[in-house]
């Protein structure tokens, strides 16, 4: 055995319970806020017929989570300021219509299932904006439990800890968290003592033996049915 494999190993060896991050682990946020805000600039295209393009360049230059995609634009467009507070106050109280899950989440997920293996979601984005969108993902049947942060005043660590307690958690390590962001998700959940596995490009050295880089999901659905499906198999007997 290589001692990748055998690091591997160790790492899945006292995990009991699997969560997710929502958004950008599971489900394209991207995508999900792209059809919102175009929904609510056709409202407003009467400011500028080059809105909507200018917008997407923006959009697509600097993230979805760039707080000033709408001010950009404005000012790119020469359009009057006082717009930005009723395009965005517009955007906040638009729903979401579809959620888009990436590729291998559903796998994953069903996996799990078949493996007896307790799974669900821990967000730190508030209820009012999660629960409708993991019901619009399709995923919601397939999961065992779900935190939200109930009015975003909550840290990652304190909902870690939630969780941990009403899911009957003695050892941290017990529980895995699958996100995509090192600072937002790892460093919390390392620092109580959880296993973690972040999901990126990232070029970092691992040197946290609680820590593991994958690419995608389907990495990860490779690194279950090479590891759980040993433990549970190993429990049946």
């Amino acid at each position: 055995m290589t001692s990748l494999n055998k690091r591997e190993k160790e790492f899945f060896f006292s995990i009991k319970i699997i969560a997710f991050d929502f958004d950008d682990t599971l489900v394209d946020e991207k995508e999900s806020q792209k059809k919102r805000w175009l929904k609510v600039l056709k409202e407003f295209k009467h400011l500028s017929n080059k809105f909507e393009d200018t917008f997407i360049k923006i959009f697509e230059e600097k993230g979805h989570k760039y707080k000033y995609l709408i001010n950009e634009t404005i000012n790119q467009l020469y359009i009057d300021s006082s717009n930005i507070s009723k395009i965005v106050k517009k955007f906040r109280v638009t729903k979401s219509e579809s959620e888009k899950t990436f590729k291998g989440a559903m796998g994953i997920l069903d996996l799990l299932t078949n493996y007896k293996i307790k799974k669900g979601i821990i967000s730190k984005g508030v209820k009012s904006y999660q629960q409708d969108r993991i019901l619009l993902s399709g995923i919601k049947n397939k999961l065992d439990f779900i935190y939200y942060n109930p009015k975003s005043n909550l840290s990652k660590i304190q909902l870690f800890k939630k969780a941990m307690l009403d899911l009957k958690i003695n050892n941290p390590s017990e529980l895995l968290y699958v996100g995509n962001n090192f600072d937002e998700d790892a460093k919390p959940a390392l620092k109580l003592g959880m296993k973690v596995i972040i999901i990126g490009d990232y070029t970092l050295i691992n040197q946290n033996d609680n820590l593991i880089y994958v690419n995608n999901l389907t990495k990860i659905n490779d690194l279950f049915q090479k590891y759980l499906h040993v433990k549970t198999t190993n429990v049946v007997k």
